[in-house]
């Protein structure tokens, strides 16, 4: 009897896993189909607004750099996604920047710290100063390409937009990178949405 239990346990184990795995592959897929569907539906002409769920995400030390082009810069994030579980790491999801400075800055060569979304059920498995979280809210949201960014330009479209709107933006911003290394070979064509959290005046 012992045995026949202990059979049955060992077998379920190996079937929750297989479960788990599933799971975690039907999350990459459904978010590299709302990866590429945002891609399609890009609009670069437009600012918008919308309000945005909570998310968590584990954050690297500060960077200086989109680019894996230096020896610090490639060291930086080599040390950042080696601490990452892989679950998380391959999560289908687009790796996310904070930058801690006004979105009036230049967006391009502010430092920021990269960000990789994490499920609550994985915050266990890191320090808990590691873990920052993009709280619910209203945003303010554009896209940007890397060839084809004008500051001035976006900078004068943004403050019209907060004075029709009557926001205000807070300190920080956030940046998707929607098209990287993955689905583009050329740097230059990679795909930023800029966040901006907003109060109202």
């Amino acid at each position: 009897m012992d045995d026949t239990l202990t059979e049955f346990k060992k077998r379920k184990e190996i079937l929750d896993e297989k479960i788990n795995d599933l799971k975690h592959m039907q999350t990459f897929l459904e978010n590299y189909i709302d990866r590429y569907t945002t891609l399609k539906n890009i609009n670069f002409d437009i600012i918008t607004h919308s309000y945005r769920e909570e998310e968590s995400f584990i954050c690297s030390d500060l960077m200086h750099s989109h680019y894996y082009d230096s020896i610090d810069s490639l060291s930086s994030y080599s040390d950042f996604y080696l601490s990452l579980d892989q679950k998380d790491l391959f999560n289908g999801y687009p790796i996310n920047f904070l930058v801690e400075d006004s979105i009036f800055s230049d967006i391009q060569k502010t430092p920021f710290r990269s960000l990789i979304k994490i499920n609550k059920e994985q915050s266990h498995l890191y320090d808990a100063e590691k873990i920052i979280t993009r709280s619910n809210g209203t945003y303010v949201s554009f896209f940007i390409e890397d060839s084809n960014y004008n500051k001035q330009e976006i900078n004068q479209k943004l403050l019209n937009y907060f004075q029709k709107n009557k926001f205000i933006p807070e300190r920080f911003f956030w940046k998707i990178l929607w098209q990287d290394e993955i689905t583009t070979t050329i740097p230059e064509k990679r795909v930023f949405e800029i966040l901006i959290p907003v109060k109202k005046n």
